[in-house]
């Protein structure tokens, strides 16, 4: 199977936000490039055929991916939450201005993986070492050019699951007493949400934070917002609506059951739900993108990383992209060949009004839609091109052949895909 253990890596997963619609990681200059074709996905169907014999896939596999059956005892726990990431909310949810996605936003196999959230104190609470199962972190910002992330408001929505809701109300207090007790930060009550355990903050750059933890369950419901001074009255409002909207959700979650659940019965999960994963150009295994996104992932759980959230996940949604697949290249399919043309011109609109521009596609493969965009850390480059229902993507920074040949390969694997699927 295709789930690994690795350490996070914060550039990869800043990377990670880089996908078919944009990329979330910095606001750059529009970048300058020669098209060699037209970018609307309604002009996509109108070039040239692909030249198989001109394509370029340099070392990547041009077939699809074995079945990957069930996933196996010690990453059963990472499938499963990359499962919840569908029923944590999406801070455009909260606030629709919240439409950067930022870190940290990941799969949280066990609670070690907490400190890309909080302070060490925080994450060693005795509850989080000793009835914690996995969980689901998300975040944004309101997009600003200047500073970004400091000089305007930002949420992350956590959710963590425990062996028991007395577990979890026990992490609750636990985390909240630790997060008072850091510097800056004071408990306070918000009469909004009397069974939460509430901190208010002041970060370095002078923003004001509110952050709330919630026992909802066997679950862990974690908030935190902040906004500067000036917008201080918009913290409760956020808090208050994140945890109305996350606890319903959270329940509707068909979550596997634990091993004492269970009572001695074996529960299957497949790895590859729907047989979509099988058709994504798989990422090295020391490649640490899979650690951090590989897997099958519904519409809100698409729009953690992807740019704009919003547009995300109403076009998948609308267009019936139920599970997707994110490895090394991401595959998305869609109810009908129309909608997935419908899908990739959505994403190309969304590309083009945010900066990027059109650049060009790879030898013998012009029905490709590629793009590039300067960053502050390099060129970016993207390439996605639809077979019948099923789009896949690719993205680069810095080197624009290998983003050509993975969506060569790419393409030909769709080529093989089951446009029957269910």
């Amino acid at each position: 199977m295709r789930v690994r253990t690795r350490a996070l890596v914060a550039a990869a997963a800043v990377m990670a936000v880089c996908t078919a619609s944009g990329c979330a990681a910095e606001d750059t200059p529009e970048s300058e490039a020669n098209a060699t074709s037209t970018v609307s996905g309604s002009d996509i169907d109108t070039v040239a055929e692909v030249d198989v014999a001109q394509l370029d896939t340099g070392d990547y596999p041009t077939t699809p991916a074995a079945p990957f059956g069930e996933a196996a005892p010690e990453d059963r726990a990472a499938v499963d939450a990359q499962r919840m990431a569908q029923f944590v909310i999406a801070p455009f949810e909260v606030d629709r201005e919240l439409n950067d996605p930022t870190l940290p936003t990941m799969v949280l196999r066990s609670y070690k993986q907490l400190k890309g959230t909080f302070d060490e104190s925080v994450v060693n609470v005795p509850a989080n070492a000793s009835s914690s199962v996995y969980g689901f972190v998300t975040s944004a910002t309101v997009s600003a050019p200047v500073d970004r992330g400091t000089t305007g408001r930002a949420l992350t929505q956590l959710v963590m699951r425990y062996s028991d809701p007395v577990a979890a109300a026990d992490a609750a207090r636990q985390m909240g007493e630790a997060s008072a007790a850091l510097d800056g930060s004071t408990a306070t009550v918000v009469a909004a949400l009397p069974d939460s355990h509430t901190i208010r903050g002041t970060q370095p750059n002078g923003s004001l934070t509110l952050q709330s933890f919630t026992a909802h369950n066997d679950y862990v419901i974690y908030t935190w917002a902040s906004a500067p001074v000036a917008e201080a009255d918009r913290l409760e409002p956020a808090v208050v609506k994140a945890l109305e909207l996350q606890g319903p959700l959270i329940d509707q979650f068909p979550r596997l059951p634990t091993k004492v659940q269970a009572e001695g019965r074996h529960v299957p999960l497949e790895v590859d739900q729907n047989d979509i994963l099988i058709y994504a150009v798989p990422a090295a295994e020391d490649d640490p993108m899979g650690d951090i996104l590989s897997g099958v992932y519904g519409p809100r759980g698409m729009s953690h990383f992807y740019y704009p959230p919003e547009t995300v996940y109403r076009a998948l949604t609308e267009h019936g992209s139920v599970h997707n697949a994110i490895d090394k290249t991401t595959v998305f399919r869609a109810s009908t060949d129309e909608d997935a043309r419908e899908l990739l011109d959505t994403f190309t609109t969304s590309s083009l009004s945010s900066g990027w521009a059109a650049s060009p596609t790879p030898p013998g493969l012009p029905s490709a839609t590629c793009l590039s965009k300067a960053s502050q850390s390099g060129e970016q480059f993207q390439c996605s091109v639809r077979v019948g229902r099923y789009i896949g993507d690719a993205v680069g920074l810095g080197d624009q052949t290998e983003v050509h040949q993975l969506i060569s390969a790419q393409y030909l694997i769709l080529t093989q895909a089951d446009q029957q699927a269910e």
